[in-house]
């Protein structure tokens, strides 16, 4: 499996943890802080994972 990217974030120090990183859409807190604003195809992840889980 590859790894997945990281990145150093420096827009809102006290908000995030400093790195940004290629799983952060499977993050709970995130993903009820964006709601529906995420790239499709993740928004589509997110839709089937709630799915199949029984909804977060």
């Amino acid at each position: 499996m590859t790894a997945l990217p990281e990145a150093d974030c420096f827009l809102h120090p006290d908000a995030v943890a400093g790195v940004v990183t290629g799983d952060d859409w499977r993050r709970p807190e995130l993903q009820a802080r964006y709601g529906g604003h995420w790239v499709p195809a993740l928004l589509a992840r997110i839709r089937a994972q709630d799915s199949s889980d029984g909804g977060s």
